[in-house]
């Protein structure tokens, strides 16, 4: 507990930092700038559980993801109201994995003949700033729910059952604990994570200390 203790005050110490509250306070300035203009903002994260993916997401897979939200955004009601000239903004995470990654997400985008690739653009947050990204919260409300519905299944998962091995059947069992769990993350969920996160900004563009987590 003792070392727990002093882990936890090292890294609030990192984070609230000189740099990494310049950062930060970048990252908003940035963000309320596109927002001024009327681009349209689009928050993405990863979490620590893939349905789909065994192992680590490669740079090129993150750049095909980015370029097809980029198209799935494009699509949207919302941005076809809006101006020729907007933007799509994605905002992510500054993992070391999205290094490079809107140069090649421009590339799958130039390849598969979409023309306006200079319109995306991609905003990373700075350093220890999950409270700044509503997609944390809608994460962590999820995860919680699968927990609680994983909690029922606890003898489902030693055995093998139909599937040819214990992992399909471990991964049947997660994927039907999302099923249950999609629908915790509600518009009024999603709005109050955008108010928290906006209340986030406004400490941040003012140089203020931020909690860990959201």
């Amino acid at each position: 507990m003792l070392y727990k203790t002093k882990k936890l005050r090292i890294e609030m110490a990192t984070m609230n930092n000189s740099i990494n509250k310049q950062k930060r306070k970048e990252f908003v300035e940035k963000l309320d700038g596109h927002i001024s203009r009327g681009d349209m903002i689009v928050y993405q994260d990863e979490t620590n559980f893939n349905l789909t993916h065994e192992g680590s997401i490669t740079k090129l897979e993150n750049a095909r993801f980015i370029a097809d939200l980029f198209v799935a955004a494009q699509r949207t009601l919302e941005y076809q109201e809006l101006a020729p000239s907007n933007k799509v903004v994605i905002v992510t995470d500054n993992a070391p994995a999205h290094s490079q990654v809107e140069d090649l997400a421009r590339q799958f985008l130039t390849e598969d003949g979409i023309m306006k690739g200079n319109r995306l653009v991609l905003l990373r947050l700075g350093p220890y700033s999950p409270m700044l990204n509503p997609i944390e919260g809608c994460w962590n409300v999820l995860k919680s729910k699968m927990r609680r519905v994983m909690a029922t299944k606890k003898q489902e998962l030693l055995v093998r059952g139909e599937y040819d091995t214990y992992t399909a059947h471990r991964l049947a069992i997660m994927k039907e604990a999302v099923a249950q769990a999609v629908p915790a993350i509600t518009r009024r969920l999603v709005w109050r994570l955008e108010r928290h996160a906006a209340k986030a900004c406004t400490l941040a563009e003012r140089g203020e200390d931020m909690k860990l987590g959201t």
